[in-house]
Order: C-alpha cells, then sequence, then structure tokens
C-alpha cells in the first residue's frame, strides 16, 4: 500500500495450540503464556476463572464450532469485498475523486486469506440512518483549488493530421510585432518591431495609442494597451481601431508536437476552473468558395469546470465558435479522472467526442411578412483522435503570466470580424460561463 507502512493497516490473529482463542500479534497481551509472545483472550481477561478440564474441553468445542461459522461467514465477505474492489477499479466508474483507495485485509488464520467482516454502521435509534460519522466518513474529500486544478487538467486529443498545434504564447509574441490599425483608411501605426515586444508592458496597459480620423489626425485620449481595444469589434475603447499582434508568417504553421506546450488556466476558489489552449494559426472549416474566410493568426481555445463546495466537478463547458456545450459530469468522459477533449482539425474548437461536426450559424432575412430568423448550416468541424495531448504537465496561471491583460488581437487585422485574431485570456474575456 503506497505511502503507508506495512503492518499498520493489515493485522494477523494468532491461536495458541489447544486454544480457540485469537489475539493480534504484536498486541500487548500477546507477551505472556505457554508460546512465546501468545496469548489466549480468556487468559488475558482478569475476570475470567480457571475452569476444570470438562468444562474447559466443553468450552473449547464450543468455541471452536463458533470459530468455524465465523470463518465460513468470514470467506463470504472477502469474496463481497473482492467484488466491490473490482467495481471500484471499473473503466467506467467516477473516477474524480483523485486519491488512492487503501484496502485493508484482516486475516483471521482459518481459513487462509479470508477477511473478517467490517463492523455494522452504528444507526440513529430515533431515525435508523446511519449515524452522522458513517456519512460523514462516505463523502468525498473536499480538494484545494490546486489538487482541483490537477484533478481535472484535461486529456485533449489534437485532430489527425492536425498541422496547426498547440503553441507558446509567449514564443508567439517574440515572433510578432505590435501595431496599432486604424478603421479609416489610413495605414497601420507600427508600435514595436518584431522581437522588441516588452511582454509586462504589453500586459499592464504600457503602450498607449490614439485613433485617428481622415481629417482630424490622431485625436482623443491616450488607449492603453490593456483596454478592451481589439480592432474590428466596433465596441472596444477605440471603436473598430486597436492593437493587434502580427506573427511573422514563417512561425504561423506549428514546429513541434505540440504535445508539450503550455496550458493555461485560470481559476476561482468553489467556482470553475478554466484551461486555455493556445495555437499559433486557425484553419476554419468552410470550405469552396468561403474556403479562407474563417481563417486567422492566433487562436484561443478553452473548456471551463465547473465546481462545488468542495471544489468538486459538476459540469464541463465545451467552447466551440460562437458558444459552448454544458455537460453535465456524469456524461463527461474522463480519462483517470481528466475531462477527455477532442479538438476539431484546423479550428480547434472543443468537443465531447470524435467524428463530423455541423455548424449553424443563425442568420436573418427579410421576407414580406418581416425579418425571419433562419438557423442555416455553414460548415462542418472534424475533431478525431490523433496525438494525445496530457495537459497537467504543462500547466501554467494566466493570471501570472507578463503578458495577461492584454485586450488587443493575438493576430493580424482582416477584412472582417472573424478574420482578425481573437481577444485572449484578460479582464475584458469572461473565463466560464455566466452563473459560475
Amino acid at each position: 500500500m503506497r505511502g503507508v507502512p506495512e503492518g499498520t493497516l493489515s493485522f494477523e490473529h494468532q491461536k495458541k495450540p489447544g486454544s480457540g482463542h485469537a489475539v493480534a500479534a504484536g498486541s500487548p497481551s500477546s507477551q505472556h503464556g505457554d508460546v512465546p509472545g501468545k496469548r489466549t483472550l480468556t487468559e488475558a481477561l482478569p475476570h475470567h476463572a480457571p475452569h476444570d478440564g470438562a468444562q474447559l474441553q466443553r468450552k473449547e468445542a464450543g468455541h471452536a464450532s463458533h470459530e468455524a461459522g465465523s470463518a465460513s461467514h468470514q470467506a463470504g465477505h472477502a469474496n463481497h469485498e473482492a467484488g466491490a474492489a473490482h467495481a471500484a477499479h471499473d473503466p467506467e466508474a467516477d473516477t474524480s475523486e483523485g486519491g488512492t483507495s487503501l484496502n485493508i485485509a484482516l486475516i483471521a488464520g482459518k481459513p487462509a486469506k479470508a477477511g473478517a467482516a467490517a463492523p455494522p454502521a452504528r444507526k440513529d435509534p430515533k431515525t435508523s440512518h446511519p449515524a452522522p460519522r458513517a456519512q460523514a466518513a462516505a463523502a468525498p474529500r473536499p480538494l484545494t483549488i490546486a489538487e482541483a486544478i490537477n484533478q481535472y487538467a484535461p486529456v485533449v486529443f489534437l485532430a489527425k493530421d492536425e498541422a496547426n498545434r498547440p503553441a507558446d504564447a509567449g514564443e508567439y509574441i517574440q515572433n510578432s510585432s505590435l501595431g496599432w490599425s486604424h478603421d479609416s483608411g489610413r495605414k497601420d501605426d507600427p508600435i514595436a518591431e518584431t522581437g522588441q515586444i516588452d511582454q509586462k508592458r504589453l500586459g499592464s496597459g504600457g503602450y498607449t495609442h490614439q485613433v485617428e480620423g481622415r481629417i482630424r489626425g490622431p485625436h482623443g485620449r491616450q488607449i492603453p494597451s490593456n483596454a478592451d481595444v481589439r480592432p474590428k469589434d466596433k465596441t472596444g475603447a477605440g471603436g473598430s481601431e486597436g492593437f493587434f499582434l502580427n506573427v511573422d508568417n514563417a512561425h504561423r504553421a506549428s514546429r513541434k508536437s505540440g504535445t508539450d506546450a503550455p496550458v493555461y488556466y485560470e481559476a476561482e476558489n468553489h467556482h470553475y476552473i478554466t484551461y486555455w489552449f493556445f495555437y499559433a494559426f486557425n484553419d476554419g472549416p468552410t470550405q469552396g468558395k468561403f474556403d479562407g474566410v474563417d481563417d486567422h493568426e492566433g487562436d484561443w481555445e478553452r473548456i471551463s469546470v465547473r465546481l462545488d463546495g468542495n471544489n468538486r466537478a459538476t459540469a464541463v463547458a465545451y467552447y466551440q465558435h460562437e458558444g459552448h456545450t454544458e455537460v453535465p459530469w456524469s456524461k463527461v468522459h474522463t480519462q483517470n479522472g481528466h475531462p477527455v477533449v477532442y479538438s476539431a482539425k484546423g479550428s480547434h474548437a472543443s468537443y465531447t467526442r470524435p467524428g463530423p461536426k455541423p455548424i449553424y450559424k443563425t442568420i436573418s432575412q427579410s421576407t414580406p411578412l418581416g425579418t425571419v430568423k433562419k438557423r442555416v448550416k455553414i460548415a462542418t468541424d472534424q475533431p478525431s483522435a490523433g496525438a494525445q495531448w496530457q495537459t497537467a504537465p504543462h500547466l501554467q496561471n494566466a493570471r501570472e503570466q507578463d503578458w495577461y491583460g492584454y485586450g488587443g488581437a493575438w493576430g493580424e487585422v482582416g477584412d472582417t470580424e472573424i478574420s482578425t485574431g481573437p481577444q485572449g485570456p484578460s479582464h475584458h474575456k469572461p473565463p466560464a460561463p455566466e452563473g459560475w
């Protein structure tokens, strides 16, 4: 038993020859008697007076009969224990405990290896229910938030033949320049050259710039890089203007396996843990004449695990293109207690299972009777079981990264919002579903 000294959980009951009584090996009462180190329980108890020979024989015969019946009962109990242990290792069982099961074997002497029956749980005489102590023993052990972060770190299956694998966000910044995009037809303003970006300054708002009009030129207040300032959003501090990282095209494609990339997390005790996955390039799933319209540099994907008051998982939110799918923990596919995620090829959207996943978009159409909203299939995602990314060894706290807080785009500015780099982990992007 791991972490527990031998003998502290396993007791062997020894019997004195000619006696039907057993004592625990190593107990204080085993230091005297006819056999060195062993003594019958009858002799150990002070209130038992000596018996004459006939009485002693009758007593021993009765004890022997009782021992035989008890051993038969214990053997049945051992079979029940073995079945329970097998069920505990069922791969489909809930393995979210994160602890180690300790099986305590009590050997009764005869028959060999028969387990002793555990005493029945005490019951409340008023309700006939198990006493509070028994109920508390069966409750899951509360986890610290650090334990929960490691316990629920996902296992991500990258898609087969995935060319755009996970990347290091810090390395991405090192291979990027920083610019300011205008919405007035003017050229972008350079802020920092490739390899010259100070990541701490980027995340803390140390870079600033102004919006600019066609006639008036730069005007208004200086807008910091940690403001909500992604270009094309039309809602941020700069309207449709803002900061953007422009990665060198040679670093769009992955040069490593991706399965050793960092996984960034945000967590709130008793509420949630969000695991962020970063990719240098998003190759969108649209095909045909629309191929490429949803491609963009930089790609932040994620799942969120909802926690209860004991920091135990109750649900998982799998994020896709325009929302998320929430799955109760009892239905989440896990591997050794870790939720499993299937990443779609190119788009990296997170799914619970492999196989084609249609993508729908709600559009508004004008008709003689008024505006009608219609749900239209626009593409198909393709998650599959390719390379396996064990994220637990690669966890990093997102809020401790120098770049955390940067509110601009992680990628160059495209013709539309969906072809522009996304906003990353920051105070401007809710890390978990509303209400968590």
